[in-house]
């Protein structure tokens, strides 16, 4: 765990603003040995992990926005990240990492306006809650390594689709360099977004999430 970060990212290189002390800079290492590898698995059960932490400490509803952004009261509180480590020698990948960042006891006010109007802020659940960023950390690894064992079988998916907040709406997706908009059906148990039209993404970010008209905050 680090008390700052200089340098925080999030998927596609999205700076990820990390104030001293108040936040959760996290980050768990693999080793890969010669078990095959799930990126998209991993990441959705790691989000998973945080959710049903928060959940269990502060009685609250969570969303998730496939695949990484965990949501509270409509806002990104906190999103995973999972990088692959390369054996320099070998050229092969052997560690994963897996990056948590979480706005925790951060204080909104010292955020830049352009993040302070779209990120959300867990800083009152933990005060109502008394619960010190040790204690969330201890109990978000817990539930993390409740499901890792088996995460490849995707067997938590059920739980994971219950919290997602695409399911039913629709959605504009960037995937490389090309727009797709089209109402969400599912997500299969590899993770996978399934597109009403048939159409099954393995990537891409959801740009914009629109329900009865409207577009929503993500």
């Amino acid at each position: 765990m680090s008390e700052h970060q200089t340098g925080g990212h999030g998927r596609y290189g999205q700076n990820f603003f990390s104030p001293k002390v108040s936040g959760i800079y996290l980050s768990i290492l693999l080793k890969i040995n010669n078990d095959s590898i799930d990126p998209g698995l991993l990441t959705v059960s790691s989000s998973l992990a945080v959710v049903k932490a928060l959940e269990k400490l502060f009685r609250i509803n969570c969303q998730l926005k496939r695949v990484n952004d965990i949501i509270v009261d409509n806002r990104k509180v906190a999103g995973i990240l999972v990088e692959g480590v390369t054996d320099l020698q070998s050229g092969a990948m052997d560690h994963m990492i897996i990056g948590l960042g979480m706005n925790y006891m951060t204080d909104p006010e010292i955020f830049p306006d352009d993040i302070k109007n779209r990120a959300g802020f867990l800083r009152k659940y933990a005060h109502r809650s008394d619960v010190s960023r040790n204690k969330l950390i201890a109990v978000f690894l817990n539930e993390f390594f409740k499901i890792y064992p088996n995460y490849r079988t995707g067997a938590f998916m059920n739980e994971y689709r219950k919290r997602s907040n695409i399911i039913g709406k629709q959605v504009s997706v960037l995937v490389s360099d090309r727009v797709i908009s089209e109402t969400v059906k599912t997500i299969d148990d590899k993770g996978r977004l399934v597109l009403t039209d048939g159409t099954i993404l393995v990537s891409g970010e959801v740009t914009k999430l629109r329900e009865k008209g409207y577009d929503l905050h993500n």
